[in-house]
C-alpha cells in the first residue's frame, strides 16, 4: 500500500502559516508589504494586546477588484511573477501568493477592497459580498491561532510583541520614508511618519532630537550598485546590532557580511561592543538578486557581492572622514530635561587597545597566574617609580614588578562597584541635567515590572511620555557623565531580554563599564598614590586581569635580569 499521499489545501495552507504566521509581527509584515506593492502612501495599523486579539492594517493604495479579492485568498494567487523567467527579475515585494491563505488558515479574516467584502473564518469563507469603501484596502485579523491553541505556547507577553510589532513599522518607515506609517496600539497612537520623503525627519520620531541632530546623509554608486542613506554620528552608539537597517531595492533584509562590514567601520570610531545607528539603502538590478530563497524574505543572494561590500567600505569611509568633528558641549542649564540619547560623551579610555605594552627585550617575565598571592603584600612590595605616566614599578628582594595603571585601577573600581551592587551598599545622587531616554514604549508599558529591577542597582527613572523615561538620579558608584551611558545600556539589556527581572541585569557587565572612570594613562600620580594602587590591587579577589582581560601586572625576575647584563 503506497505511504505517500497529496496533502489537501487546508494543511499545505497550515503548513505554509508556520513559515510566515509566526507572530504578529509577521502578519503584520506580509500585509503591509501588500500595501506598498499597491502604491499605497498612507498606511494605519490598528492592534490590540500586541496583535494576539486584532490587527488591521488600512491603506490607500490601488485595492483590488471583485475577483481579485477572492481569488487572492487562494494559494499560489498572484500578480507579481506569470512564468519561470519572472523569478530572475522580481521588484515587488511579495510574489509567491502564499501570505493572505497561510494567514487566514489560522484566524479570521475580512477583507474590504473597491466595494467589495470576504470573510475567511480559519481556511473557510463565510461571507463574499458588496459593501461601501473607501479607496485603498483594509485587512482584519482576529482569533489569531484560535483553532491552533498549540501554536499560543510559542507567543510571548502582549506587551513583547507588541514592542516587536513597534520595531517593525518603525523599520518600515525608515525604509520608505515616502510613505506615512501610523500605528494605534490598544486605541493609542505610539508611532506616526509624515511620509514627507525625510530620513532625518522619521529618525526623530525615532530616537528624538539628540540623535536626528546628528545624522549624516550618504549616497554613492558605482557601475553596478547605488548606496545611500544616513547613519548618526559615532558619538552615540547602542549596546547591539538591531539599529543597522539594511534594505535592497526597497526590501528589508538580513545581510550579515554588509551588517559586519559597517560595524568593522564604525568601531574605529567607538568603544569596542558598542554599534552604530545605520541605515542604508542598496539599489540594484534585480537580475543580481535572488530573493526567492526565505519564507518570510529576509534573506537574499547576491551576485557581485565583493563589489558592492567595496562600495559600502569606500562611502561609509569616506563619510566618517568628512564628518567626524569634536563634539561641543553646551553650558546652558535646562528648566525642562534635556533630551538626550544613549552615549553622548565619547570615553577616552576606549584608546587603550592601542597603547603598546613595554617591551623588555629577551627579558623572561613571568605570567600573571604564576604569581603567589600569599607571599604579595604592600609590605612585601615597595613602589619605586612611574613611567611615563602609564606603568608603576615595583619590586621585593628577588623581582621587578611593571603594574598596568589604568588596568590596576579598572580592577580596582571594578570589584568595588561589583560589592556594591550585591550588598546594595551605595548612596544616591541626583543628575544635574536629567536625561530622557527615546524610543522605549515597551519598558514604559512595563514600568510598574521594571521600577523595582532598577532600583536594586540605584537607577531612578520616571515615565516622561508615552514613549520616553527620565533619568532623575544615579547611584554613587556611576560617575554622572558616564551616567546615561550606563543607563542606556540597562534599558537596551532589558529591552533585548523582554523579560524584565533581576536576574537578567548582568551586574558583572554592567560594573565593567561604570570603572571605566578610572585613572587614564598618561596620568603623573604621587608615590603614596601610586602605593594605594598597589595596595589595593593586592587585596583583589583576582588581581591578575582588568574586567576586559588585560593583565594588570607582569613580574621579571631578578636572576633573568643579572644574565641579560652579564652577571
Amino acid at each position: 500500500m503506497s505511504k505517500i499521499k497529496q496533502l489537501d489545501e487546508h494543511l499545505t495552507n497550515l503548513i505554509a502559516a508556520g513559515e510566515v504566521v509566526e507572530r504578529p509581527s509577521g502578519i503584520l509584515k506580509e500585509l503591509i508589504e501588500n500595501s506598498i506593492d499597491a502604491n499605497a502612501t498612507t498606511i494605519t495599523i490598528e492592534t490590540t494586546q500586541g496583535g494576539l486579539d486584532y490587527i488591521a492594517v488600512i491603506d490607500n493604495g490601488e485595492g483590488m477588484d471583485k475577483d481579485d479579492l477572492k481569488l487572492a485568498f487562494e494559494r499560489h494567487s498572484t500578480s507579481k511573477i506569470k512564468e519561470v523567467t519572472d523569478l530572475a527579475k522580481i521588484s515587488s515585494l511579495g510574489f509567491r501568493g502564499e501570505a493572505l491563505p497561510s494567514i487566514a488558515s489560522v484566524s479570521k479574516v475580512e477583507a474590504i477592497s473597491n466595494n467589495q467584502r470576504i470573510v475567511i473564518d480559519n481556511g473557510t469563507i463565510l461571507l463574499y459580498e458588496p459593501t461601501s469603501s473607501n479607496q485603498g484596502t483594509t485587512v482584519t485579523v482576529s482569533e489569531l491561532f484560535f483553532k491552533t491553541p498549540a501554536r499560543l505556547k510559542y507567543l510571548k507577553s502582549p506587551s513583547y510583541e507588541a514592542q516587536r510589532n513597534l520595531s517593525l513599522i518603525q523599520q518600515f518607515a525608515l525604509g520608505y520614508p515616502h510613505i506615512s506609517f501610523e500605528l494605534i496600539s490598544d486605541h493609542r497612537q505610539v508611532f506616526k511618519s509624515n511620509g514627507n520623503n525625510d530620513l532625518n525627519e522619521v529618525l526623530f520620531h525615532i530616537y528624538g532630537y539628540e540623535v536626528a541632530k546628528l545624522v549624516k546623509e550618504f549616497e554613492e554608486e558605482s557601475y553596478d550598485f547605488k548606496v545611500s542613506g544616513g547613519y548618526v554620528l559615532p558619538h552615540i552608539h547602542r549596546a547591539n546590532k538591531y539599529n543597522i537597517f539594511i534594505y535592497l531595492n526597497h526590501r528589508m533584509i538580513r545581510y550579515y557580511r554588509v551588517s559586519n562590514t559597517i560595524i568593522e567601520l564604525f568601531q574605529r570610531y567607538m568603544p569596542n561592543d558598542r554599534y552604530p545607528i545605520v541605515v542604508l539603502n542598496i539599489e540594484t538590478d534585480t537580475h543580481l538578486v535572488d530573493v526567492n530563497v526565505h519564507p518570510s524574505k529576509w534573506e537574499i543572494r547576491l551576485s557581485k557581492e565583493s563589489v558592492l561590500i567595496d562600495l559600502i567600505e569606500k562611502t561609509l569611509t569616506a563619510s566618517l572622514s568628512k564628518n567626524m568633528s569634536v563634539r561641543k558641549t553646551s553650558t546652558t542649564l535646562f528648566e525642562k530635561p534635556m533630551v538626550i540619547s544613549f552615549d553622548d560623551i565619547i570615553r577616552e579610555d576606549t584608546k587603550y587597545h592601542s597603547v603598546n605594552e613595554p617591551h623588555l627585550s629577551e627579558v623572561t617575565i613571568e605570567k600573571k597566574q604564576e604569581v603567589d598571592l600569599n607571599h604579595l603584600s604592600f609590605d612585601s612590595i615597595e613602589v619605586i617609580g612611574q613611567h611615563h605616566g602609564n606603568y608603576i614599578l615595583a619590586q621585593d628582594s628577588n623581582h621587578l614588578y611593571i603594574f598596568d595603571q589604568h588596568a590596576s585601577m579598572e580592577r580596582i573600581q571594578y570589584e568595588k562597584i561589583l560589592n556594591q551592587l550585591e550588598t546594595r551598599t551605595f548612596s544616591q545622587q541626583l543628575v544635574l541635567l536629567p536625561y530622557v531616554f527615546e524610543n522605549q514604549s515597551y519598558l514604559v508599558n512595563q514600568f510598574k515590572e521594571l521600577k523595582p529591577v532598577l532600583d536594586e542597582i540605584g537607577l531612578e527613572l520616571e515615565v516622561f511620555s508615552e514613549s520616553s523615561l527620565v533619568l532623575r538620579s544615579v547611584p554613587s558608584w556611576i560617575n554622572e557623565l558616564d551616567a546615561q551611558n550606563i543607563t542606556q545600556s540597562v534599558l537596551d539589556l532589558l529591552n533585548d531580554e523582554k523579560s524584565i527581572t533581576m536576574s537578567n541585569l548582568n551586574r558583572s557587565k554592567i560594573a565593567s563599564q561604570a570603572c571605566h572612570s578610572s585613572v587614564r594613562f598618561n596620568e603623573h600620580l604621587t608615590n603614596s598614590q601610586l602605593k594605594k594602587i598597589v595596595d589595593e590591587l593586592l587585596k583583589c579577589q583576582q588581581p591578575y586581569h582588568c574586567p576586559h582581560g588585560r593583565p594588570t601586572f607582569v613580574k621579571v625576575d631578578s636572576n633573568q635580569l643579572m644574565k641579560e647584563f652579564s652577571r
